[in-house]
């Protein structure tokens, strides 16, 4: 999982780990269940991408 939040069949959503806008397919390879709040912040951003930006609002002196 991307995230620790607990997964219910209330809160989960399939993502795109690769977004359909940057070529990304609908394969079950490049899908991933996340919470809904995580998937609604990662946007269509890449995971790597998404945890770079966590970790900067997470720790601002890491980006300097």
């Amino acid at each position: 999982s991307l995230s620790g939040a607990e997964l219910s069949p209330s809160v989960a959503e399939l993502d795109h780990v690769v977004s359909v806008a940057d070529g990304g397919g609908h394969s079950v390879d490049n899908l991933q269940v996340l919470h809904r709040v995580v998937n609604r912040m990662k946007g269509t951003m890449g995971n790597d991408e998404f945890i770079q930006w966590c970790r900067l609002v997470a720790d601002p002196a890491e980006g300097k």
